[in-house]
């Protein structure tokens, strides 16, 4: 008679176990004071940034430093990290020298995403040739960066000396003991005026504490971008696009080159037609109908940009016919937008021609050429011309390269200079926006009241030296400003002299 089989034996499972409390980052104890003293530093300097403010000499030598020690505190070697940093550092020594509302928010903003760029990069990693990919990365950037004060607080948990333990009875007793302290102090003080006299501080106490908070914020960013550059990218996340979304781009790309195709011919037919045609069919003149839709032409030239890329995205996955038709089509759409970019900064010009120019009009034109060079770089990535990833470094340097150029044009100095030239020819001429300007336009001004007729002069000289409108500051020292000081010595000469 056989045994029946034994019961099979269920494995011993492993008791429950509490969750792991939160366990800081370990650091060693040399890293994390030198890590710490860097970090002061750049908080020295955020609050000297914050005390004479960003256009000055303290604000460019801030911004310059902080990149090199997050560089230099992070051992960065991957290249296009340090070519961030490089572009950030010569971004910012025109806080120092240019005074433009319109120009100092795009330096400060342009070096900011060069210094978050490069702290992507930090520790290298797969290259992304998106702008999907770049966006992610930067978001991880951030979220990394936002654990600034726990990694703050590592570091001085991993600097703080070792073998020295006080008793807590003891910590206790002293802490009990401060207040009787304080109190006979604080009677000492209120009896007598010239004890009182010795404490006092030189600064109150909301000021001090204002420059204690920047100093702390500085250093917990600082850290903050410190772990993020310590930080290994994770390789790109390449999502294939499936045929549907492949037949969608198809149709994007094919739908766009025909409207374009649409717009574009009736700009021939209306410049071609001339006045009576366009007043016929639209009830406007040629003019009123060219000086019309600039900002919808600009919006629809970067929604025809996503179609170009989002076709370039899905023709690495296609094939065959599909692949060819995708990249025809993309072609296409770069010509056709270039043209409707063209026809953008024309109708622009033409608001010039009539009204003079503005820092707004200035600015369009610019980005609307800027655009216009995106699509030339997008054209040549859909052409496949090279097999690296280089779209997106491309276009980030020809922005950088672009803000460089304007910063040495002084755009102000330009808009002054069209105006007093518009101004000569038509007889024209607003004074008080020109005096609006920053003191960039200040030397330009003072130059036309010396060189320009009588008609332009004469309003220009009384606007500049009105007694409301010289508020200049000329700083020294660290609250230096180029623009300032070169403001300063020209209304000095042209009202006091």
């Amino acid at each position: 008679m056989s045994l029946p089989p034994p019961a099979p034996v269920a494995p011993r499972q492993p008791p429950p176990t509490a969750p792991r409390p939160f366990v800081w980052p370990s650091l060693p104890r040399r890293a994390a004071r030198r890590g710490l003293l860097v970090a002061l530093v750049a908080g020295l300097l955020a609050d000297v940034a914050a005390r004479h403010g960003l256009g000055t000499a303290a604000g460019a030598l801030a911004g310059a430093a902080g990149p090199v020690l997050l560089a230099a505190g992070t051992r960065m070697r991957d290249r296009r990290a340090l070519a961030c940093v490089a572009a950030a550092v010569a971004l910012t020594p025109w806080l120092a020298l240019r005074d433009s509302h319109w120009l100092l928010p795009l330096d400060v903003v342009v070096a900011g995403a060069c210094v978050l760029t490069a702290t992507a990069w930090g520790r290298g990693g797969p290259a992304a040739d998106g702008m999907l990919e770049l966006v992610r990365r930067l978001a991880a950037t951030v979220a990394r960066s936002a654990t600034g004060p726990v990694w703050a607080w590592a570091h001085v948990r991993a600097a703080r000396p070792t073998g020295v333990r006080v008793p807590r009875s003891q910590v206790l007793a002293a802490l009990r003991a401060l207040p009787l302290v304080a109190l006979l102090g604080g009677l000492l003080v209120w009896g007598d005026a010239l004890l009182a006299s010795w404490l006092r501080l030189p600064v109150d106490a909301g000021t001090a504490l204002a420059h204690v908070t920047v100093v702390v914020g500085g250093l917990v960013v600082f850290l903050g971008l410190h772990r993020a550059a310590s930080t290994v990218a994770t390789p790109p996340t390449r999502r294939v696009p499936s045929a549907a979304r492949r037949v969608e781009t198809t149709v994007l790309v094919i739908g766009a080159a025909v409207v374009e195709t649409a717009f574009a011919a009736a700009q021939v037919v209306a410049s071609a037609a001339g006045d009576g045609y366009v007043r016929s069919r639209t009830g406007l003149t040629y003019a009123e109908h060219a000086r019309r839709g600039f900002f919808q032409l600009l919006a629809a030239a970067a929604l025809a940009l996503w179609f170009v890329l989002a076709a370039r995205r899905s023709s690495i996955a296609a094939e065959g016919r599909q692949r060819r038709l995708l990249r025809a089509g993309a072609l296409t759409v770069v010509l056709l937008s270039l043209v409707l970019v063209v026809v953008a900064v024309q109708r622009l010009r033409l608001y010039e021609a009539a009204y003079g120019l503005t820092m707004l009009r200035l600015y369009c034109t610019v980005f609307a050429g800027w655009l216009g060079v995106v699509f030339v770089l997008a054209g040549a990535a859909c052409a496949r011309l090279g097999s690296r990833p280089w779209l997106v470094p491309a276009v980030t340097a020809s922005a950088v390269a672009g803000l460089l150029v304007m910063n040495a044009l002084n755009p102000e100095a330009v808009v002054v200079r069209h105006n007093v030239a518009f101004a000569e020819r038509t007889g024209r001429f607003d004074a008080r926006y020109l005096v609006s300007l920053s003191d960039d336009a200040v030397p330009a001004l003072v130059h036309a009241t010396q060189t320009a007729s009588p008609v332009v002069a004469g309003p220009l000289r009384q606007a500049l030296c009105a007694p409301g409108s010289r508020h200049h500051d000329d700083g020294h020292g660290l609250a230096w400003n180029r623009a300032d000081h070169r403001s300063m010595a020209a209304l000095a000469r042209l009202c006091d002299g």
